[in-house]
């Protein structure tokens, strides 16, 4: 006898399912660099900033990013193009939420209620799935949420570049290219790179490479 679908699979198809994944996924990464980069800026371990700010959320760390590059005056961070960055993750925080936190359903007939209309047994997910979210800020109590997968897949791509421009951002204040090059010739490398790409990805924290950790300059 073969298994009823759940209400989820007859909402969403395996594409769907597996970029909603992948959202999911470039989401935790993006917090866990947000928490590496921050532990740079301050110069201290990275257990240490997660002990310190694990248990704060997305705006307490944003608000935390900009009080440390505002303090390490020595080291000309770019704290507008910083404050830009911030604010997109913040807006693409809102493009997560609808997409992870979204109660999918085959059919609505109501959105103020979220009533569901039960379809056959055997009826195949739609290409454009339908949910529902509950917005975190804003007036409205519920939001209709209608995405191909091709959409969700756009909204993790978006993610992944965001936390790569970090990275790009960590690496282009001068001084630290400086250093790097200096780390890099003392390990017997020849020609250091310039890109700021391969820069950031020297900064990588998947690479587990603390060749840079500036200390504070406290303003008085």
């Amino acid at each position: 006898m073969p298994r009823k679908k759940s209400q989820v699979r007859k909402a969403l198809t395996d594409s769907h399912l597996k970029a909603i994944g992948t959202v999911a996924a470039s989401w935790s990464s993006l917090e866990m660099s947000i928490l590496y980069i921050m532990a740079k800026i301050a110069s201290i371990p990275f257990q240490t900033a997660l002990i310190l700010a694990g248990p704060s959320n997305l705006a307490a760390w944003s608000d935390m990013l900009k009080k440390l590059c505002g303090q390490a005056t020595r080291y000309g961070w770019n704290e507008k193009k910083l404050s830009s960055l911030l604010e997109k993750i913040k807006k693409l925080s809102s493009e997560r939420n609808n997409v992870v936190h979204a109660s999918w359903s085959p059919e609505t007939n109501n959105q103020q209620t979220g009533l569901l209309w039960i379809p056959p047994t055997n009826a195949q997910p739609p290409k454009i799935a339908k949910g529902l979210g509950v917005p975190k800020r804003g007036k409205s109590v519920l939001i209709s949420v209608e995405k191909t997968a091709a959409d969700i897949r756009d909204v993790a791509k978006k993610i992944e570049a965001t936390e790569q421009e970090l990275f790009v951002w960590l690496a282009q204040t001068p001084p630290r290219h400086v250093q790097l090059a200096l780390a890099l010739e003392a390990q017997g490398r020849q020609n250091p790179p310039t890109n700021p790409n391969r820069l950031s990805s020297l900064l990588s924290p998947s690479l587990g490479l603390g060749l840079l950790s500036p200390q504070l300059d406290l303003k008085k």
